[in-house]
């Protein structure tokens, strides 16, 4: 079955989109976490499947097909001065709170608005311990 899906995937400085197909996911247990979840994909172009474990602060949405908006950039220029050479950096710390505050904010507007069909959204899910 080659099933396609727009994945946007939380990292240390917010949030990235990737299109996919093939999506399986499930909750395992894994090491000590009693509901970890179990993700696996092929990104779009690629033939290798990924194979994700989250453990920490679950933050994965998936959307029914391709063809989905980016989510509000990473980097920015810092100043004009910046802007004209090309330099660009990280718009917040790493961990910062914000990113989660702003990425809701862009998903649920995106999902209200285009009504698309949500696969899965981790970002309430509860990891627990054993």
């Amino acid at each position: 079955m080659d099933t396609k899906a727009t994945v946007y995937e939380q990292d240390l400085w917010g949030y990235k989109r990737l299109e996919v197909q093939n999506l399986k996911w499930t909750t395992v247990p894994h090491a000590q976490y009693a509901n970890a979840i179990r993700i696996e994909y092929t990104v779009r172009g690629k033939r290798k499947p990924t194979v994700l474990v989250v453990t920490g602060r679950p933050g994965l949405v998936a959307l029914d097909g391709w063809g989905h908006p980016e989510p509000p950039a990473t980097l920015a220029p810092k100043d004009e001065e910046q802007a004209a050479a090309g330099i660009k950096e990280t718009r917040r710390a790493s961990c910062d709170p914000e990113w989660d505050a702003e990425f809701k904010a862009f998903m649920d507007g995106y999902i209200a608005g285009a009504k698309p069909t949500v696969s899965l959204d981790t970002r309430n899910h509860k990891i627990k311990m054993k």
